[in-house]
């Protein structure tokens, strides 16, 4: 009995979040490609590379990570644990305006995660309770819906809010990180301004991707609301309203 509640709960999360999810970044993915085909003989006027446009970044801030190349299509990513930019060789020996604006875009993770007042730390910090409360929901919708209890689906909706306060902490985080990758090209002079408005274009195109996973994550927190009663789920909700209102206890 539990493997097959196992089971029914990792069908409902491929259901109601994974499939939805996947669709809509495959949708935003392919926009992004687009975007890339079509700017992809728009190159810098000092002919860098991206590997060279995120060295440079890197350098001049003063900070010591390391460069790392990788296979795949859109694989780039920055491991905060090794401090390591790892752009895909297209990326990392690729002249376009595309190419240098997500190098700069991951050498913007690393200035975000080397100080301390960043969108970084706040995502990074939050991103076990997220992802916890993204393994709970579906347990406590099912024990919700099987004991008709509106307790049970008030925590699967408190634990799903959990992991979406992730995703816009994400979506901050990459908006952000995308923001520093222009200042920098401009602030030290790897592209001018013309240039600069393709490698925001392919930068806004790349952030559709987590816009399109909230939007998912919406969806699913709609469906997921579907099954409360919120006149029920307000009484079952109102002794606990009044006790966080009553604390701390009067003193006598």
């Amino acid at each position: 009995m539990f493997w097959l509640c196992v089971q029914l709960i990792a069908l409902l999360r491929f259901v109601v979040v994974g499939f939805p999810r996947r669709l809509a970044a495959l949708a935003a993915c392919t926009a992004l490609a687009v975007v890339l085909w079509l700017h992809r003989h728009r190159h810098s006027h000092q002919a860098l590379t991206g590997g060279e446009v995120a060295e440079t970044i890197l350098r001049r801030n003063g900070l010591r990570t390391q460069l790392g190349v990788t296979c795949g299509w859109l694989s780039d990513h920055y491991r905060p644990a090794e401090d390591i930019v790892v752009l895909s060789e297209r990326v990392f020996h690729g002249t376009s305006l595309g190419a240098l604006g997500v190098a700069a875009h991951e050498a913007g993770h690393a200035l975000q995660a080397n100080r301390l007042f960043s969108t970084w730390w706040p995502m990074r910090l939050w991103s076990p309770f997220g992802l916890l409360g993204l393994g709970l929901c579906f347990w406590a919708w099912l024990l919700g819906s099987v004991l008709e209890d509106q307790r049970w689906l008030l925590a699967a909706l408190a634990c799903f809010g959990a992991y979406l306060l992730f995703l816009l902490l994400q979506l901050a985080c990459e908006a952000d990180a995308s923001r520093l990758a222009i200042r920098e090209l401009l602030r030290h002079g790897l592209v001018d301004r013309a240039e600069s408005r393709v490698a925001r274009r392919v930068l806004r195109s790349a952030l559709a991707t987590y816009v399109a996973a909230s939007a998912a994550s919406l969806l699913a927190l709609a469906l997921l609301t579907s099954g409360i009663e919120w006149d029920a789920a307000a009484e079952h909700a109102r002794p606990v309203l009044d006790a966080l209102r009553n604390y701390p206890p009067a003193l006598n």
